[in-house]
């Protein structure tokens, strides 16, 4: 003894000493199984470290920090590494774990290299190492200390015979003091084992046909709880029995369901509930109840046989109940409200490019109306002849690339109408067809573009899955507390669910809701996803348009009917169920009752069409457009009057005349307004019309002529002509003249030319 308390002394003495420094106390919790609630020991934790930092004697002194690390239970590799991480940190005390035996021994292992302190609450391991008790302390009591306490009670009550029902095979092995006990004395003791079925009504019956009135029980708090119910319908709930729970967390159950108050019920606790430090503690907490997972909704015979309702089937409410075959499945889903976007506005056919490519583009079309002009003028082949009939003008040579028109020739190729210019020369098409390439492109791109931008804009959500969710923080998310879906999240092992569970229960306001509708008010009122049960969310989706679901279900479950453990009824309604699922009855009931509400279906969302908030800009455009055109074709009226030559009737007049014109859709013909100082034109002189006849020319046409002495004065004419060097006559469309396509010889105008052209100006071909 003095070689086990001696190290414990300098222990002690250590921790004063580093608790009297300046820095941080950094403490090291072990949570495993996760099924087993082990949200009641994080929560402990807390509150245990809150109180210690918030005592009088603590200020000044280190503060106590504890880093919480979870673990799969009984994995060796995970808790070995879980260790390397712990270690590095300079932590003075390891927790737990509470539930792995496997994962203690190797921390305490560990622990006893490292000569870090290790605390645990847990049953003791079966294999005993030598050095575990200098550095592992365990707050719960031995094997040999129940063991112990229970020959003790015995011995109180004088009990020779007495049945012992084990839970499991390791019972014998933790009471292996209290068998000895039995073998030395000439007691009784009868020992039965649950089976698979983990159903303990054959062995009670086997106990009560035996007639032995002490009953040992060595199971975990829930079964415990079960074998007393069960014995309970059996009748063996009376002054006659007494029972013996070795379990230190039975005191904890609900004993009200119990028939006769006269019954012996009598067990441990690690509690000393008359302690002043537990009231002060109990009286400390927020004092609401909240139902831990083993809570059995049927706590006692007669009270309930079934229970209907959205019961979420789980396998810790599989552990104490029945369920039935699940009549409806399910999974979380994630609950959102409506994006409704950005509004779209009257220049939303803008869009598709942005600021600066439009800026690109009108500086592209400027270049190339630039170039074209450039080049039209340095090419010799865009400069060609006026029409034959211009006269005065024989000796000169025309562009039809003027500025204006090499501004104009781009837009038509741009807005793909074309133009009534057409290049001659090669470098001037080359500039063309790079820019109708160019143009090409452009409206494909903007077509194709504006079609998705619409549709995104119709779509735009800022969340699309369950991993944009997790990747983000301005949106907060959470579930019901307490309830099968954070039950979910806290066990799940998958990375993003993980991350979602750390943060849903580390941010600070709280992200749980209390109840559903608490929830939804909080998606439609805050920037709050809601995690929940898809049919609810598919139910109140259907009630309020402004609610959406995200992406998919991040699980699979089921609703099932509850019942007692046990019950003669589970198996007529599974086939009840199996029957209306084969006749797609349940099917029929949740389409009446789920699509009742006002909202249309997700299937009958099509495309919409666009409005005028979507394209009303382009209206603005052609409008203004239009008013541009009037007011320029008001300055060309007035600017042509203001040239013209000077007459009695004034600018309004000469207004309101063509405006009348306009209305009265008269013919388009008025006459000639000559600028100043240009003589009058000569008035045609009136010819005498006589009849007509035809020839046909050498160039194959007809020609139209008053009489047959005139037709031969042409042809000879004709003859002339082609003698002089004109091979080909020709009829012009605009003037009707014959026209000679071969240039003369000499430029000068010759009197039989001059001759000719009066001669040919007085006819009029057909």
């Amino acid at each position: 003894m003095p070689g086990v308390s001696a190290p414990l002394v300098l222990l002690l003495v250590w921790l004063v000493m580093v608790t009297g420094s300046p820095h941080s106390l950094r403490i090291a919790a072990i949570l495993d199984d996760p099924m087993e609630c082990s949200r009641g020991e994080r929560l402990s934790i807390t509150l245990a470290k809150n109180r210690i930092n918030r005592t009088p004697e603590r200020l000044g002194k280190a503060k106590v920090e504890v880093d919480i690390f979870e673990l799969l239970r009984d994995s060796e590799y995970e808790t070995a590494e879980t260790m390397c991480q712990i270690l590095p940190k300079g932590v003075v005390a390891v927790l737990g774990p509470s539930s792995s035996p496997a994962s203690s021994s190797i921390i305490s292992n560990i622990c006893g290299e490292k000569e870090v302190p290790h605390f645990k609450v847990a049953p003791e391991e079966f294999v005993k190492f030598q050095f575990q008790r200098f550095t592992t302390l365990n707050l719960h009591p031995s094997n040999t200390d129940i063991s112990v306490a229970v020959a003790g009670i015995l011995n109180f009550f004088n009990c020779t015979t007495a049945c012992l029902i084990c839970a499991k095979a390791e019972c014998l092995l933790n009471l292996e003091k209290l068998l000895r006990q039995f073998l030395i004395s000439k007691d009784t003791l009868s020992v039965r084992m649950l089976d698979d079925t983990r159903d303990p009504t054959p062995l009670l019956k086997e106990i009560r046909d035996d007639k032995t009135a002490t009953i040992i029980i060595h199971a975990n708090a829930s079964m415990s709880h079960t074998i007393l119910l069960k014995a309970a319908e059996l009748g063996m709930v009376s002054a006659y029995y007494t029972y013996i729970f070795t379990n230190l967390e039975f005191s904890l159950q609900q004993m009200d369901s119990l028939v006769d108050d006269r019954v012996n019920i009598l067990g441990f606790s690690i509690f000393n509930q008359s302690h002043v430090f537990f009231q002060e503690f109990a009286q400390s907490l927020n004092q609401s109840w909240q139902e831990n997972c083993d809570h059995v909704p049927f706590p006692g015979p007669a009270k309930a046989d079934l229970a209907v309702a959205g019961l979420t089937i789980t396998a810790e409410r599989e552990k104490v109940i029945d369920f039935s075959k699940p009549f409806m499945t399910l999974g979380i889903s994630i609950l959102y409200r409506v994006h409704m976007g950005r509004k779209p506005g009257y220049f939303s056919f803008l869009d598709p490019f942005s600021p600066g490519v439009w800026l690109f583009m009108l500086l592209a079309y400027l270049a190339v109306s630039c170039i074209l002009f450039l080049v039209a003028r340095l090419t010799p082949y865009e400069w060609y002849s006026p029409h034959p009939c211009a006269q005065g003008r024989c000796n000169l040579l025309v562009n039809q690339y003027s500025l204006g028109n090499s501004l104009w020739f781009p837009v038509g190729g741009f807005m793909q109408q074309g133009s009534t210019i057409a290049p001659r020369a090669l470098s001037t098409r080359c500039v063309s067809g790079v820019w109708w390439a160019f143009t090409l492109i452009i409206i494909s791109s903007y077509t194709a573009n504006l079609a998705a931008f619409l549709t995104v804009q119709r779509m735009d959500v800022p969340i699309e899955s369950v991993d944009d969710l997790a990747d983000q923080t301005a949106i907060e998310y959470g579930t019901i507390h307490g309830g099968s879906s954070m039950t979910f999240f806290q066990n799940s092992r998958y990375q993003t669910y993980q991350r979602m569970w750390n943060y849903m229960y580390s941010k600070q306001p709280s992200v749980f809701v209390k109840s559903t509708e608490e929830g939804i008010a909080r998606v439609l009122n805050s920037n709050y996803a809601f995690l929940l049960e898809s049919t609810m969310n598919e139910y109140y989706r259907q009630r309020n348009c402004n609610l959406t679901q995200i992406g998919g279900l991040l699980d699979t479950k089921g609703y099932g009917i509850g019942m007692p453990v046990g019950s003669v009824f589970r198996d007529e309604f599974d086939l009840a169920i199996l029957q209306l699922q084969e006749n797609n009855r349940l099917e029929i009931l949740k389409r009446k009752w789920w699509e009742g509400g006002k909202c249309p279906k997700e299937e009958d969302h099509r495309a919409k069409g666009l409005g005028m908030e979507n394209i009303g800009g382009i209206f603005v455009v052609l409008i203004c457009g239009l008013i541009v055109a009037i007011f320029m074709a008001m300055l060309e009226f007035l600017w042509t009057l203001r040239h013209a030559e000077a007459t009695e009737v004034s600018v309004c007049q000469e207004m309101v005349t063509e405006l009348r014109s306009i209305i009265l859709c008269q013919d388009g013909v008025h006459p000639r307004r000559r600028s100043a100082g240009v003589p009058p034109l000569r008035p045609p002189v009136p010819e005498e019309r006589r009849p007509r006849g035809t020839a046909t020319l050498s160039n194959g046409k007809l020609c139209g002529a008053g009489e047959p002495d005139q037709l031969a004065q042409r042809l000879a004419q004709e003859a002339a002509l082609v003698a002089r060097g004109c091979t080909h006559i020709r009829v012009c469309p605009e003037c009707r003249r014959f026209q000679g396509l071969r240039a003369r010889p000499s430029p000068a105008r010759s009197e039989e030319s001059l001759e000719w052209e009066k001669t040919t100006n007085s006819s009029e071909p057909e």
